[in-house]
């Protein structure tokens, strides 16, 4: 397996090799999360339906927190063998919540994020009429 290099904070420590990348997919209706090593092998997939929530349920804050625990669980022998870098695409109400709780649970070193809600910058400009 390939590692990715990734600066550390902290100058003595040096260089670290980022070993699991987490995706999390905030949707309008749902919350994934995918963990996957650095080649792409899924090791994890979760999502907030897999609980007993359906519909706008699984956005809100409970659903996260039992899908979050779920996590904690399953990726109890990967916590101190490696570096996570942390993808997140997608803007909700709790998504300050989750990055918070996730850097708590797991030693997180890149954080990169891709927001999905245009600020107008996606639309062509108004056009003059002589």
């Amino acid at each position: 397996t390939t590692t990715y290099p990734v600066k550390i904070d902290n100058f003595k420590e040096g260089f670290k090799m980022v070993t699991y990348f987490i995706h999390v997919k905030m949707l309008a209706s749902n919350v994934r999360v995918l963990m996957t090593k650095v080649n792409g092998e899924a090791i994890i997939n979760l999502s907030a339906g897999s609980n007993t929530h359906r519909g706008k349920q699984k956005v809100n804050k409970v659903a996260i927190e039992e899908m979050l625990q779920k996590l904690v669980v399953r990726s109890r022998s990967l916590k101190n063998t490696g570096v996570f870098s942390l993808v997140v695409a997608g803007v909700k109400k709790n998504r300050t919540m989750l990055l918070s709780r996730l850097k708590d649970i797991f030693p997180i070193s890149v954080l990169k994020t891709s927001n999905l809600s245009p600020h107008n910058g996606c639309r062509a400009k108004k056009l003059r009429r002589k």
